[in-house]
């Protein structure tokens, strides 16, 4: 099932049960689209507005052109690509594939074990909680990105508004004091939040990024 629109309207609110849908906008206009009220799996391309774009419960493909666009995926394995622009890719459940391609992204995978890739730009991933899952992040790029973290689900004494302190991250295999509370192995990638350093907590695995990278306390912010 396929639409194609074009229109100075709003709002568009898309239910099919079962059915996969294709849908386009092309039009310039700053659209709300949602579909999910669709079980089957949708496939929506923005238009080059500001685009809120939002998938429902099946295996959804949400693209959201140029414009700074927010897209949500909701359940399901899904794949989501800002495009141009300054985006917000929000996975929700499922195994994700999110790509920010051009422009200054937040791109936060949710739950489950997703694909994160930021492209071009000053990008920050997001991660609300330890417990996620364990997230690969293609691209990261110590000169201009972020991992940001909410301090309050985080726990472990983060205190939001800045970046961690010198002394909550270490490059290792494990924590080495009870102030380390991320740690990078840069001979694989992993990267671990420990809430009591070197106690009795085990650590937990949020990423894996790139090997070899000269990740330091101020690549995490925390929120």
């Amino acid at each position: 099932m396929a639409f194609s629109f074009s229109s100075s309207s709003a709002s568009i609110s898309v239910s099919v049960n079962q059915n996969d849908i294709l849908f386009s906008l092309t039009d310039n206009k700053s659209i709300k689209i949602s579909a999910n009220s669709v079980n089957g799996n949708a496939k929506i391309n923005g238009s080059n507005g500001n685009d809120l774009i939002q998938g429902g419960k099946g295996n959804d493909t949400l693209s959201g052109n140029d414009g700074n666009d927010s897209i949500i995926g909701g359940e399901g394995n899904d794949f989501l690509t800002g495009g141009r622009g300054n985006d917000s890719l929000r996975g929700g459940k499922g195994k994700d594939t999110l790509s920010g391609n051009d422009g200054n992204d937040l791109i936060a995978g949710g739950a489950g074990n997703d694909l994160l890739t930021g492209g071009k730009g000053k990008d920050s991933f997001y991660f609300d909680n330890s417990k996620e899952g364990i997230d690969t992040i293609t691209d990261f790029n110590v000169s201009q990105d972020l991992i940001k973290v909410s301090g309050h689900k985080f726990g472990g004494g983060l205190v939001a508004g800045d970046v961690i302190d010198p002394s909550q991250f270490r490059i290792g295999s494990a924590a080495a004091d009870s102030s380390d509370r991320f740690i990078y192995n840069s001979s694989n990638g992993a990267l671990w939040f420990d809430a009591d350093g070197n106690g009795s907590i085990a650590p937990i695995q949020i990423a894996t990024l790139t090997t070899g990278l000269k990740l330091t306390h101020e690549d995490i912010f925390v929120v």
